[in-house]
């Protein structure tokens, strides 16, 4: 593609979009074949390319599309074209096309579909001789549309069970009759007038059918109606009677279907053996008559039908023209009934004449009445395009204004219109657009009216300005002699062009007052030009002094200073310009020379400044280029102080020509605005971002110090995780806080973490300090140390009970160390309080009688194991009155005497019995409750002492001492 190609607006089928593909390629028309092929073969889109393959029109184009498509929707619309090009469903469809059409099908059953739709013959043949299958064949003899073609494929039937197929399935009647005609077996008859879908076949079946079974009767091959004592020839003879009346009776009736029924009786009467020779005479003579009248009934027949059927077709071809000339319109009608009455002369006529008269009639009422169309739509034509034609005359009219010139022309315009709206033209559009324009005409009429007022009316208010201001000059004291002298041509011109005004009143007044201002003005000249003469003379002198000064001038080398000296000249020259004619220009030729010398001079000096501006521009240029590159720069620390950098470098260049340092400066400053407003507005932006972050950061960590407080440790352990990670998620602040509230978010976090490492610690501690409690409780219901003992409070016991039921439930849960300190002071506590009032401990688990009673006979019973002997002459005790101890020490008793009674058989067994008894001695011991320090002390001394020796005892027997 070439550079120009690519700035060539490209066609709407090659747009990207493949809605505007396929609409451009809707609107091709069809000549351009080359590129509808060219879309349906390289579109991008199946669907556009589906709509260019459908105006393709070349069937090998089609086929050869449908045969490589990647898409199968493509593919299938191919095959459906071909289809329908092969079978003539397109209008001036060229046989050659569809033979061509029907080469490019390959599956059986497109090939079966153009069998049996094909309009033309030999398109329809050529289809069914590509068929070898009898299924396929079958399908085309039941529904192709040409009777020929129904009825070769039949032929091509070689299994009998197609053709029954085909007589059962088919609604033709010559196929389906047809097809029975070739059936040989009585069952499928017999089946086939059953089911057969043509009635006409389902009757021939069923008729052949009998008389298979006539001939059968006949033979003696099947049970017949005839007395079985009359033998086989007399049977014979009665069925070639009853065969000879059947033939006979053909020529009164049933001629419609008298080959058939001839055909049947001849194949029944072939199936006799031997027939009597005047029966067979009989029979021949009556089936040559039959045959005879079937064949004069079946001439008459076709003959109505032919002249039915030409009838029937000059009749549609009549209609057809008539039809046709309806139909016409436009321009086309003319010839149209030109070419129809030339057809229509060439029909032949109808056998009625009253239908040919009645054809005729309506033909010409056609004709009159589309000819008559064409001059209404002609003169319509013809006002439409008046109408159309004065419209844009008065759009044109409407958008040029009409000024003095076109105003008849606006008449004749209207005039124009009414003519063609009162020959009946009624199109709404054409007379809204027309009123439009008149409408816009009338606005403009109006204005232009207007505009022609106020010009009159503002010629009158200038030349009474005019008049006034000649007025004043005339009444100055001293007007300059050029003042006058306008003022003088001024008012000989107003006079001069005479110009309209709004009444001859003002025209008059307006001429009077310029006359008058002429008649003062007059002499007034004059004596001015005199003054100016003198003027002149006075002015000589100044302009040789200002000569002189200038001439001065050369010597100065102050280049500066002499250039602003020769510009103040210079303007006091102009101040006494004028000069007597005779030396006003010596005069100005040598101030010229001077000035010209001067200049000359300064003209160096002033090349030099202009090379240095010169290069300051550059150098300004540059620096401009360099702050508008880092105008859109983002690292704002870094740029910010580029940008000074470079302000302060602009204040060290000095000035560029006057015609480039405004704009310099102006790009210069508007880089630098550019990139210090962009930080303004990036700042605030960044300033809205931190105070957002700001608000979630404190939100996190009001949240991760209300988690710090909690004891719910996995709840809290994936609430800090949640926040740690949202912590993340959750952008900068300002600098000044970022700290502040990390360290906060990150207290927070620690102090729960360490919490939750303490845990331990802390449950224990906190059970301590409720153990400690309990115990401060108890030791709150002793007296003081040294206070008088008081009466018991009331309910001692049970606030005790309630003590011990807290204290076992704390107990359990302290360290073990802890738990024997505590114990012990637990312990020693409630012995001290049921020392100190025992009565109301009475009958308790904690009575300390009651409790030194048990450690008493747990001694006893420990010290027993020291000589069984003794406890053999012990009384026994009732067991119901036995308190856990002593049932204790009944057991140990009864175990000791069993081991006495057996001997020493087992000595090692019997040791190992009194350990479990010591053991179960000391366990209680643990159980019981308080009892006096006193007794106490002294009981524990004594078991510990009993405990001793029964250790030190069973230690002798294992060593055998």
């Amino acid at each position: 593609m070439g550079l120009l190609d690519r700035f060539r607006a490209q066609p709407r089928w090659k747009n990207g979009s493949p809605a505007v593909r396929a609409a451009a390629v809707a609107e091709l028309p069809l000549d351009q074949q080359d590129t509808l092929v060219a879309v349906a073969r390289d579109d991008r889109d199946a669907a556009v390319r589906i709509a260019a393959l459908r105006k393709v029109i070349d069937p090998v184009t089609i086929a050869s599309i449908g045969r490589v498509d990647a898409d199968a929707r493509v593919r299938e619309e191919a095959v459906t074209l071909l289809v329908d090009l092969a079978s003539g469903a397109f209008e001036a469809t060229e046989p050659g096309e569809c033979l061509a059409a029907l080469a490019g099908l390959s599956e059986p059953k497109h090939i079966i579909a153009v069998a049996r739709a094909a309009a033309n013959e030999s398109v329809a043949r050529a289809a069914l001789d590509r068929l070898s299958d009898d299924g396929a064949r079958a399908a085309v003899a039941r529904k192709a549309a040409l009777p020929a073609i129904r009825l070769e494929a039949l032929g091509r039937l070689s299994a009998e069970a197609e053709v029954a197929a085909v007589a059962i399935r088919s609604e033709f009647k010559d196929v389906a009759v047809a097809a029975v005609e070739r059936l040989s077996v009585r069952d499928v008859l017999n089946q086939v007038a059953d089911r057969a879908r043509n009635r006409t076949a389902a009757k021939r079946a069923r008729a052949l059918a009998r008389a298979m079974e006539a001939g059968a009767e006949a033979a003696g091959g099947a049970p017949s109606a005839v007395d079985p004592a009359v033998d086989g020839e007399a049977r014979r003879k009665r069925f070639a009677t009853v065969l000879c009346e059947r033939v006979e009776a053909l020529a009164a009736g049933g001629l419609e279907e008298g080959d058939a029924a001839l055909a049947e009786i001849a194949r029944a009467w072939g199936s006799l053996d031997t027939v009597d020779e005047g029966l067979s005479v009989r029979f021949e003579a009556a089936r040559s008559r039959a045959e005879r009248v079937i064949a004069e009934h079946q001439a008459a027949a076709a003959e109505r039908a032919r002249a039915r059927q030409a009838d029937a077709e000059a009749a549609a071809t009549r209609k057809s023209l008539c039809e046709l000339v309806d139909a016409a319109s436009g321009d086309e009608i003319p010839a149209g009934v030109a070419g129809a009455r030339v057809a229509w002369t060439a029909l032949p006529p109808l056998s009625q004449p009253a239908d040919t008269d009645r054809w005729n009639q309506r033909f010409e009422t056609s004709c009159s009445a589309a000819l008559g169309r064409h001059r209404a739509v002609v003169r319509q034509r013809e006002i439409r395009e008046r109408a159309l034609g004065l419209c844009s005359d008065a759009e044109r009219l409407a958008q040029d204004g009409p000024g003095p010139e076109p105003r008849g022309e606006v008449q004749a315009l209207r005039q124009a219109w009414r003519q063609v709206t009162a020959a009946g033209f009624d199109d709404a559009a054409t007379i809204a657009r027309f009123n439009a324009s008149d409408a816009k005409l009338c606005e403009l009429e109006a204005a232009a009216r207007e505009r022609h007022a106020q010009a009159l009316q503002q010629d009158h208010l200038r030349l009474q300005a005019l008049c006034a201001d000649l007025e004043r000059i005339a009444a100055a004291e001293a007007p300059p002699l050029k003042q006058v002298e306008r003022a003088l041509r001024d008012a000989r011109t107003a006079i001069d062009e005479a110009r309209p005004l709004p009444t001859r009143q003002d025209r008059v007044a307006i001429d009077g007052r310029l006359k008058a201002v002429m008649e003062a003005l007059s002499p007034r000249v004059h004596e001015l030009r005199d003054l100016d003469e003198w003027q002149r003379w006075a002015n000589a002198g100044v302009q040789e002094e200002l000569c002189r000064r200038v001439e001065q001038l050369v010597e100065v080398t102050d280049l500066a200073e002499a250039a602003k000296a020769l510009r103040d000249l210079q303007a006091q020259w102009k101040q006494v310009a004028s000069a007597p004619r005779e030396q006003a220009q010596p005069l100005w030729a040598r101030f010229t020379a001077a000035s010209d010398a001067v200049r000359a001079k300064c003209d160096v000096y002033f090349a030099g400044l202009a090379e240095a501006q010169a290069a300051n521009r550059v150098r300004k240029d540059a620096l401009c280029a360099k702050a508008e590159a880092l105008a859109l720069s983002s690292d704002w620390i870094r740029t910010a102080d580029a940008i000074k950098a470079l302000q302060a470098e602009w204040k060290t260049v000095g000035p560029a020509p006057r015609a480039d340092e405004r704009r310099l400066w102006e790009r210069f400053h508007a880089a630098c605005d550019g990139f210090f407003t962009r930080r303004r507005e990036d700042l605030q932006q960044r300033k809205q971002a931190w105070a957002a972050n700001l608000a979630r950061k404190e939100a996190l960590c009001a949240q991760a110090e209300a988690i710090a407080e909690t004891t719910d440790w996995q709840k809290g352990i994936d609430d800090i995780k949640r926040l740690q990670a949202e912590w993340k998620t959750v952008g900068p602040v300002r600098k000044t806080r970022a700290d502040e509230l990390w360290q906060r978010f990150r207290a927070a976090c620690d102090r729960f973490f360490e919490a939750y490492q303490q845990r331990d610690q802390a449950a224990a501690a906190a059970v301590i300090a409720e153990a400690e409690a309990v115990c401060v409780e108890l030791e709150a219901l002793l007296p003081a140390a040294d206070a008088e003992i008081p009466v018991a409070p009331q309910g001692l016991a049970d606030t005790v009970a309630d003590i011990r039921r807290r204290w076992a439930a704390k107990i359990a849960a302290l360290p073990r160390e802890r738990a024997l300190r505590m114990g012990d002071r637990f312990v020693h506590t409630l012995a001290r309080v049921t020392e100190t009032w025992p009565a109301s401990f009475a009958g308790t688990d904690i009575d300390p009688e009651a409790n030194a009673r048990i450690l008493e006979d747990l001694c006893l019973q420990v010290e027993r194991l020291l000589g069984p002997e003794s406890e053999a002459s012990a009384p026994p005790d009732s067991v119901e009155d036995q308190t856990p101890a002593e049932a204790l020490a009944r057991q140990l008793r009864e175990a000791l005497a069993s081991n006495t009674i057996a001997g020493r058989s087992d000595e090692s067994a019997r040791w190992k019995t009194v350990a479990e008894q010591v053991r179960a001695a000391q366990a209680a011991w643990r159980r019981v409750g308080p009892v006096p320090d006193s007794a106490s002390r002294t009981l524990s001394a004594r078991f510990q002492r009993a405990c001793t020796r029964v250790a030190e005892k069973m230690d002798r027997a294992r060593r055998g001492l």
